[in-house]
């Protein structure tokens, strides 16, 4: 009896480790027009892709967006309101070792996926204008 109990209980915990899932993990692709370095000043469109897991959908539709840049003191940013592009001007202020990112934050969304931060995979350097006198 005490082995077929031991039998039991190894087959639920077997059982149930089979059974959980991986909650869905949901992703923005941030793709410049251009490449990196920019120049101060200088104005980049990001087309924004949505992913959940590694399936293409369609862009949530979010009630609260907002955008910004860490990284590049001065950059100032807007979002379209389809959420599928991002437009950035870079700051005067060149970049940190770790080099600039793109950030957007989604809230109040028909997919509740979608309610959180995101941040560009890669890094981008800005270049200032250096004076000479």
């Amino acid at each position: 009896m005490k082995k077929a109990f031991t039998y039991f209980i190894f087959f639920l915990i077997s059982f149930t480790s089979v059974s959980q899932t991986d909650p869905p993990k949901p992703d923005v692709i941030f793709t410049p027009y251009g490449s990196s370095p920019f120049w101060y000043g200088e104005q980049t469109s990001f087309s924004l892709g949505y992913k959940i897991d590694d399936d293409n959908v369609n862009s949530p539709i979010c009630s609260t967006r907002s955008v910004s840049v860490t990284g590049n003191g001065g950059a100032t940013t807007s979002i379209n309101q389809t959420l599928d592009a991002v437009l950035v001007t870079w700051g005067n202020q060149k970049t940190e070792s770790q080099g600039a990112k793109v950030k957007i934050t989604l809230g109040s969304c028909n997919n509740s996926l979608f309610n959180r931060n995101f941040e560009s995979q890669n890094s981008y350097h800005v270049m200032s204008i250096i004076r000479l006198n």
